[in-house]
């Protein structure tokens, strides 16, 4: 059994609530598409179980209705020997308000795609500013890396200009001229011979004839 919708509910309304007993709406063909007859030109066969034809909202027309708490409303079409009652398809309220959150959806979508695009933005100006420091916190690195490298071959060279000066002292072959300057002399050697020419040899006797 149906609930009975109130019979002024749906004045204003071109949707059924429930079963559609408070259906006031201009619909006037059924669900197969076929025109609704007029109800003062058909011969009631329906007990009118709630309420008294006027507010059942039959009358002069031929819109849909549903006076007897049928499954949804309906009206009568012209059959090949006689009419008959066919249901006809309405929207309902619910679907209708379900469809009207859809047709408003976009606008709010449309201010929750401004949020997301402030906060895109916001975003992307972090993700840049990021980049920016690791950038040149990586040439910064990379410069001190490269300043280091050149004291350290500047300091290499100095201590080899140093060190070399300072070998003349303990190399008695080397002599210090100036601060860029060594000269190295070469020993004189001594030979044998002149040694034996000076001293003669000791085992050298006079000149003289064998046995004199």
């Amino acid at each position: 059994m149906f609930l009975v919708d109130n019979v002024f509910s749906q004045e204003t309304k071109d949707c059924v609530e429930l079963n559609g007993v408070g259906y006031r709406g201009n619909q006037q063909s059924t669900s197969l598409g076929l025109t609704c007859m007029n109800w003062m030109n058909t011969t009631r066969d329906y007990d009118v179980k709630v309420y008294p034809d006027p507010q059942t909202g039959v009358g002069d027309h031929n819109y849909c209705r549903n006076p007897d708490l049928a499954e949804r409303p309906w009206c009568y079409i012209a059959g090949p020997e006689k009419t008959q009652r066919q249901f006809c398809k309405i929207q309902t309220c619910q679907d209708l308000n379900i469809a009207s959150e859809v047709r408003k959806g976009p606008q709010k979508k449309k201010d929750l795609g401004t949020t997301g695009y402030v906060l895109g933005i916001l975003m992307m100006t972090i993700i840049i500013i990021l980049g920016a420091g690791i950038t040149v916190g990586y040439f910064y690195k990379r410069g001190r890396d490269l300043k280091k490298q050149h004291e350290q071959r500047v300091y290499e060279r100095e201590m080899q200009r140093i060190s070399l000066p300072l070998s003349a002292f303990s190399n008695p072959t080397c002599e210090l001229v100036d601060e860029n300057t060594i000269v190295i002399t070469a020993e004189q050697e001594v030979t044998p011979v002149q040694d034996a020419v000076e001293g003669g040899d000791p085992l050298m006797g006079p000149a003289g004839t064998p046995g004199a």
